[in-house]
């Protein structure tokens, strides 16, 4: 046997992932818990965003 999943295995874990999101909801709703995150990667801040913007109106412009 192989140490990877078999596609049933994947289909299975597929077709159980709404089913798991709803307990975690109901899970965080009983304990009252709910999960923040903060930036965690300067990419994903306004600034980087905006840059990013700018970039890709460059490119654009280029092309035509």
């Amino acid at each position: 046997m192989g140490r990877g999943k078999t596609e049933i295995q994947r289909l299975v874990w597929l077709l159980s992932v709404p089913a798991f999101a709803q307990v975690n909801n109901t899970m965080k709703t009983l304990t009252d818990v709910q999960y923040e995150s903060s930036e965690q990667h300067k990419e994903m801040g306004k600034a980087r965003q905006k840059q990013d913007l700018k970039g890709t109106y460059k490119l654009l412009d280029a092309l035509k």
